[in-house]
């Protein structure tokens, strides 16, 4: 059989050409026409699908800064539970590095982190403790089978526990301060009976030199009992100050006073000082008498035997808008304060014991209540003022009471 020949291949293209009435020219530029309109559209298709792609990686990158900047951690997986979404705050509570856990399994990183291998469910996961904070797991989605995607929440309730923890704390003080507050005014009443008689029979031994010390001693445990009560009766709310004018010797020599048994029993020598301008204050005499008779106690007992204590008052400025911002008193606006300083030269206190000085009930001698800063800062909260302790070890501490002054109120 006869092979055909190569022009044969040209039969059919040569019938439509003859037909179409064009010449093989023609032919060629309108198919070159359609094939540059092809390729435009193409481009344009091209150029479209890259716009696209871009917007959308811009999308993504904005979700991920998004997701990176929540407060709550944030754990996505896709199929086959293969982690490809971690941000920021679930990095830091898992305590694993964001490379390490993309990519790999999702119950390796469970179980890396201490969690459970299997979290997701429709109950959540308290109280669980990770890089030392507490954190609630909440299943955001739940896969009905391994094809599809699965998320998982962590939620930081450290911050929330510690808050729930202190409004129970301030409950159960509440309850205590009330019971306390009944206690100590049922005590008072025969106090003041003990006292009244006390005074009676001193003034019926004057000349008998042992009864007469031995009523003493009877009148100051009186005085020493009516203060211990004292200091309950604030800590059970704040009180309200009855604000009069007052001079500041005359305090500092009441409060000696009333420490007077504790000074001659450990044989403290108390340094006085008043600097000029500060010879006047504007106070509750009672609250402040209290905040300064609990200050020279703690120094008589931090000091060694035969030491001294220094008491001294001074007028310094002050910038009025720090001071409202610390104590969110907007009483005055003068620029100055009356400070009140206690001073030792005693054991000090370590920095640890520093942050829980004002803390109520805590104290680290033998029968202390723990009372007497906490009260002394409250009482200074009610007055509009602040109290700073600056102490070292084995070098003495120094608290100061800083009372703001009204305008014209200088002295």
């Amino acid at each position: 059989m006869t092979q055909p020949s190569d022009a044969s291949h040209f039969i059919i293209p040569s019938l439509a050409v003859e037909r179409s009435g064009l010449s093989v020219p023609e032919i060629s530029h309108a198919m070159e026409k359609q094939l540059h309109e092809l390729r435009m559209d193409l481009q344009a298709v091209h150029a479209r699908v890259e716009r696209q792609c871009a917007e959308q990686e811009r999308q993504r990158q904005s979700l991920e800064q998004l997701v990176d900047c929540l407060p709550v951690g944030i754990v996505v997986a896709r199929a086959q539970r293969q982690v490809i979404i971690v941000n920021h705050a679930a990095e830091e509570m898992l305590g694993l590095p964001r490379t390490s856990m993309i990519g790999n399994s999702l119950d390796a990183v469970c179980s890396a982190s201490g969690l459970p291998a299997r979290p997701f469910s429709s109950v959540e996961y308290r109280g669980r403790v990770l890089c030392g904070r507490e954190v609630v797991l909440k299943p955001a989605l739940q896969p009905g089978s391994p094809d599809e995607e699965s998320a998982l929440i962590l939620e930081d309730v450290t911050k929330l526990a510690r808050l729930d923890a202190q409004v129970k704390r301030q409950v159960r003080l509440a309850a205590m301060g009330e019971m306390i507050g009944r206690i100590a005014h049922e005590i008072r009443n025969p106090l003041g009976s003990i006292e009244l008689f006390a005074s009676l029979l001193s003034s019926e031994v004057q000349d008998r030199d042992e009864r007469q010390s031995l009523v003493e001693q009877i009148l100051m445990a009186v005085r020493m009992l009516n203060h211990l009560l004292s200091n309950f009766l604030v800590v059970t709310g704040p009180p309200q100050p009855r604000r009069q004018l007052m001079d500041v010797a005359t305090l500092i020599r009441d409060i000696v006073s009333l420490a007077s048994h504790a000074l001659r029993e450990h044989a403290i020598t108390v340094r006085e000082r008043i600097g000029p301008d500060a010879h006047v204050l504007e106070a509750d005499r009672t609250l402040v008498r209290q905040a300064g008779l609990n200050l020279l106690l703690n120094a008589i007992q931090a000091s060694p035997r035969g030491g001294v204590v220094e008491i001294t008052s001074q007028c310094i400025p002050t910038d009025h808008r720090a001071a409202c911002l610390r104590t969110g008193y907007e009483g005055s606006t003068d620029t100055s304060m009356l400070a009140l300083r206690v001073r030792d030269w005693g054991c000090g206190m370590s920095p640890e014991d520093q942050a829980k000085a004002f803390e109520p009930f805590f104290s680290r001698r033998a029968g202390g209540t723990g009372l007497g800063l906490a009260i002394v800062r409250q009482i200074m909260e009610v007055h509009g003022g602040w109290v700073e302790l600056t102490s070292q070890l084995q070098e003495g501490t120094i608290v100061t009471l800083y009372f703001p002054r009204q305008e014209g109120r200088k002295a």
